[in-house]
């Protein structure tokens, strides 16, 4: 077997133990049985790995160590290539067109048939015109799937996404780093803590427009390929269970049908045997094109040393989503998603459901969020004190609260889309309050709760979203 370059395949990993330590005279637990399988599985898919490379001549071996180590090349095209393949592409469509196909012609052809739209294939599969068309039926299968078959042939926008959608769209599941990796491609975190929170469905939704709409139009997604770096991050108290298997597994083969190349891979694990990750590891890469999965490495190590390692491959680690110590750096956690809103604001073609996000009344928030005002005290249930500011929103008894700044900004908030909301369907109300409640959110408004004892306690997501449904349906009555 020849020798890899130091680095490229498992050199800076740890490996984990094959051995079984307990004693010939101890009879082992369920949970000793099944740590013991999620560490063979692990070295399963590191064996994996290993072969994949090995199979590899030694040009491609360097090409996919440049490209894991940020010094490969991006995809490089003439005029003459690219008509070239376009025209070969329309020509395996006729053989290799499936029912969602035919589904989309009959409902947009001009939609299928832009240049632009293929050429994201073609793309993502380094101009292999048999692969290329292969996804795009697979891709047109899993939108109807998962959007419907009425949405095939249309571009998918927030108003197509729901409440689920909405939560794990801010979960902090996914995170696009700001800036470029030192070879220039988008960096995106996945939170594996986070997993199995949500159905299979929503996961492929948001997987589809993180991708879809935010990063395939990017020329340099086109033409470098991302990196996709999938972090263990701290665990919630309440326990999450592990995804199924088989939903996993469908996931990431409809995840695979989205035309985005992945030119580097990175798992970090603080922990080498959970069962969440060895799920992860073991279904992801044997999902995996053989061309991601020798640009793949996985990293065990303490946050700091993984984060260090990720450096060492060329990747910023100023705007990671977590801090040395693990911890969610919420301050830059969902900035991805409100710079999008910010673009989608400036375009003539954006609809929302949520005038909010594309009317005036935007600029009343931000003045919200830039108002100035005396600070207040609040004593703390759990004991201490707290400074609520004039940005902030007390839900509680007395003129005290009703005359607070934020308190009055909100109600004003609110008032300026009812009209909106009392226009929306029935099936509709909840989807706007939830959206309206991330926005209020991500803009850090705090709401607290006064309790019995006249302390103060800071309100949870959903209970602020049940506050913004409560004043909507009391302002309507007073219509």
């Amino acid at each position: 077997m020849a020798s890899s370059p130091e680095g490229c395949g498992f050199g800076n990993c740890a490996h984990l133990p094959c051995s079984d330590s307990t004693s010939h005279w101890e009879r082992p637990t369920p949970e000793m049985r099944e740590e013991k399988h999620q560490t063979h599985e692990i070295n399963d898919t590191e064996d994996l790995l290993a072969s994949e490379l090995d199979k590899l001549s030694m040009k491609e071996r360097s090409e996919a160590y440049n490209d894991v180590h940020c010094v490969g090349e991006e995809l490089k095209e003439t005029p003459g290539m690219i008509q070239k393949s376009l025209l070969e592409f329309d020509e395996a469509v006729r053989q290799e067109r499936n029912a969602f196909y035919e589904v989309a012609l009959n409902q947009n052809r001009a939609f299928v048939e832009d240049p632009s739209f293929r050429l994201k294939f073609l793309r993502a599969n380094m101009h292999d015109v048999g692969k290329s068309v292969r996804q795009m039926m697979e891709f047109l299968k899993y939108k109807a799937q998962y959007f419907g078959e009425d949405k095939v042939a249309r571009d998918i926008t927030l108003a197509d996404l729901n409440e689920e959608d909405m939560e794990l769209m801010l979960s902090g599941l996914f995170h696009i780093q700001e800036g470029r990796d030192r070879m220039g491609r988008v960096v995106v975190y996945m939170l594996s803590s986070m997993m199995g929170r949500f159905r299979p469905e929503a996961m492929f939704r948001i997987s589809y427009y993180i991708y879809y709409n935010l990063l395939a139009p990017l020329p340099e997604v086109q033409k470098k390929g991302l990196v996709d770096v999938c972090f263990d991050s701290p665990q919630p108290e309440e326990k999450v269970p592990v995804p199924q298997r088989g939903a996993m597994r469908n996931v990431m083969d409809a995840y695979l049908s989205i035309p985005t190349r992945s030119s580097a891979s990175h798992f970090c694990f603080l922990k080498a045997t959970t069962n969440l990750h060895s799920a992860v590891v073991a279904i992801s890469l044997s999902s995996m094109p053989s061309y991601f999965r020798v640009r793949t490495r996985i990293h065990y190590g303490t946050n700091m040393e993984l984060q260090y390692r990720l450096q060492s491959h060329g990747i910023s680690i100023d705007t990671c989503p977590l801090d040395m110590d693990g911890n969610i750096r919420k301050d830059i956690l969902n900035v991805w998603f409100y710079k999008h809103l910010n673009e989608l604001d400036k375009s003539t073609s954006f609809e929302s459901r949520v005038s909010f996000l594309a009317s005036k009344e935007r600029q009343r928030t931000v003045s919200w969020l830039g108002s100035s005002g005396s600070p207040t005290q609040l004593r703390l249930a759990t004991g201490g004190d707290i400074t609520a500011s004039a940005n902030d929103v007390l839900s509680g008894r007395g003129p005290f609260v009703r005359t607070h700044p934020g308190n009055i900004l909100f109600r004003e908030f609110i008032e300026g889309q009812s009209s909106e909301y009392d226009m929306a369907p029935r099936s509709e109300r909840k989807i706007i309050t939830t959206k309206l409640t991330h926005v209020l959110f991500a803009r850090n408004i705090r709401f607290f709760q006064q309790t019995e004892s006249g302390d103060w306690r800071e309100m949870n997501m959903p209970e602020v979203r049940t506050k913004v449904s409560q004043l909507f349906r009391t302002l309507r009555k007073k219509k």
